[in-house]
């Protein structure tokens, strides 16, 4: 049996699709749901249990329910900790943990998921677990239940609004936005090859590289929108976003997104997973596809 946590989210839906083509697969998953979210998509592919992934006792309670041979832990890559602990206590021997290209930055080398991302291999490695970890760059798409991405649907509505965008440094940091159905796609390659690929960390990206300007404008033409760019210097963002934390007391902090808004965000899928077939759909198609269904 197979536990999987986030199947409803963005990530998990754009793995449904390509697991449900797979019903010899989906037989043996256990898919961990919140109680309020929309499952009717889902029941006629997988077995159903409700409870939170933050809940210790009703994931202890699964576990010895089901004695779950692998674990894909999807929907919060800061608790990729956690759920190695998990597979640690209940001997489950295989493990994909859904991370981040954060964990790849060169701004903040030494950053918070780099650091999970040890700890969980130090965890997995001391209890004979194999394991992959699967980061993948800015994710977007819309949901089955119509829920959007927290990543380009703000830019998108920005510039459903507006005419006039402002960008720092002008807008030459570079990025590769990958759709949600691309990130499915890279966890059933893992899935199916997961001895191929065990104990590494892969990326898996977009289609290609392009500045964050072209991204907007690509956006831009997708929305049927013009688009004019009021062009600020990098000093400038970094002290709104500074001065705004500290005015606040120290209480919110959007240092960080204003640092990864002027830092280089594009990272080359893994050889392996192109090795084993791996394609990003182009970005404008899936922009103009976004909503993702099975």
């Amino acid at each position: 049996m197979i536990l999987v946590t986030g199947l409803t989210g963005l990530v998990g839906s754009g793995f449904m699709t390509y697991l449900s083509k797979r019903p010899e697969i989906c037989k043996n998953i256990v898919a961990l749901c919140r109680d309020s979210s929309d499952v009717s998509h889902l029941e006629k592919y997988c077995i159903i249990e409700r409870g939170s992934s933050w809940d210790e006792e009703c994931l202890d309670s699964l576990c010895n329910k089901y004695h779950f041979e692998m674990l894909i832990h999807i929907s919060n890559k800061g608790q990729i900790v956690q759920f190695s602990r998990l597979a640690a206590k209940h001997g489950i021997k295989r493990t994909i943990m859904v991370s981040s290209t954060y964990a790849c930055s060169k701004i903040h080398p030494d950053n918070g998921q780099l650091k999970a991302e040890k700890e969980c291999e130090s965890i997995l490695r001391d209890a004979g677990i194999e394991y992959i970890f699967l980061r993948p760059t800015s994710i977007f798409g819309t949901r089955p239940d119509g829920k959007k991405d927290r990543n380009l649907s703000i830019f998108t509505d920005y510039v459903r609004r507006w005419p006039l965008f402002p960008i720092f440094a002008r807008g030459k940091a570079t990025v590769r936005p990958m759709w949600g159905v691309d990130v499915g796609q890279a966890l059933m390659l893992c899935y199916d090859h997961f001895d191929e690929l065990k104990n590494k960390a892969l990326i898996c990206s977009g289609d290609q590289e392009r500045s964050f300007k072209e991204m907007l404008r690509i956006i831009a033409k997708v929305q049927g929108k013009k688009i004019h760019f009021l062009y600020l210097p990098a000093w400038l963002g970094r002290f709104v976003f500074y001065f705004q934390y500290y005015l606040s007391g120290k209480k919110k902090d959007n240092r960080e997104k204003i640092d990864r808004l002027l830092e280089d965000r594009s990272f080359d899928t893994s050889d392996e997973l192109l090795a084993l077939g791996y394609v990003a759909h182009p970005l404008e198609d899936s922009l103009r596809a976004d909503k993702i269904s099975y």
